[in-house]
């Protein structure tokens, strides 16, 4: 995998009002979170992408936190798959069996943009943003022990 930060790149905007916009849905301070370095992934030879031409084999991702006890986690969850849903994201919500940790997945085909949040009991989370080309196509059932919830 080739990451190079890429702050010239259009997409790091669109990844940035996206997490902006997560924190506000969750009636959370954005100043609250921390966000970390956006990057641009180059993956030429990725499956998932490989009906796009090689130069659209790409995504910019950024991270962002939230510390626990800035909301409450059923809260957190139930503000952003609405806001999402309303969105036109397709949701999907997955528990894990080990832990109370949660795991709300969206992604919109329409705007290429792939949002997975992971919120811990407590309230922390951590929230991956990823938008370009390739990105709405990563896609894939998180590893046990999540279990997709109905």
């Amino acid at each position: 995998m080739n990451t190079a930060a890429c702050s010239s790149d259009s997409n790091r905007a669109l990844v940035g009002e996206r997490i902006t916009a997560v924190w506000q849905a969750a009636g959370v301070d954005p100043g609250a979170a921390q966000v970390l370095e956006y990057a641009r992934m180059n993956r030429p030879r990725a499956a998932a992408c490989a009906d796009l031409p090689a130069d659209q084999r790409w995504w910019g991702k950024q991270t962002s936190t939230l510390p626990p006890g800035k909301v409450a986690q059923a809260d957190l969850l139930g503000r952003l798959a609405g806001a999402f849903e309303q969105q036109g994201y397709e949701v999907r919500r997955y528990k894990s069996s080990g832990s109370e940790t949660r795991i709300l997945d969206a992604v919109n085909d329409d705007d290429g943009v792939y949002l997975q949040l992971y919120v811990t009991g407590g309230g922390g989370a951590s929230l991956d943003v990823k938008a370009g080309p390739c990105a709405a196509r990563l896609r894939t059932e998180p590893d046990p022990p999540y279990l997709q919830e109905t």
